[in-house]
């Protein structure tokens, strides 16, 4: 699978209200995912839920917990590096820090994936 066919899903659940996030945070975080994944930004599916009831620690702090599902792209070093850029982004951007960051990485296959009215793996033998 070349690099054009993978198609992230990254779900950003927050307790910050909308007005907290920059106009152009989707098309921004977006950019900076499909950079740090090498994915084309195009590829990439995002939603970002704000002003969820959401707790970290027992505690309603400003938190974030980003989940992404992406077709081969985890492995044990590479999240490492991920996580530590994405921390420092949504510090950056939102202004929380890492310690209220949790960040999911879970990888999926391309069977797991509709897109076309079909799974993502039948439509790439096309």
């Amino acid at each position: 699978m070349s690099r054009e066919d993978k198609m992230p899903l990254a779900t950003l659940t927050t307790n910050l209200p909308d007005e907290k996030f920059p106009s152009d945070f989707n098309k921004a975080f977006s950019e900076f995912l499909a950079v740090l994944f090498n994915k084309p930004a195009a590829n990439f599916v995002l939603l970002v839920d704000p002003g969820r009831r959401f707790t970290i620690g027992g505690t309603t702090e400003p938190a974030v917990m980003l989940v992404i599902k992406s077709v081969g792209s985890y492995n044990e070093t590479s999240n490492i590096e991920y996580s530590k850029k994405i921390s420092d982004y949504v510090k950056e951007t939102l202004g929380v820090g890492n310690d209220r960051c949790v960040i999911h990485f879970q990888a999926i296959e391309a069977y797991e994936v509709g897109k076309h009215g079909t799974t993502l793996k039948e439509f790439l033998k096309k």
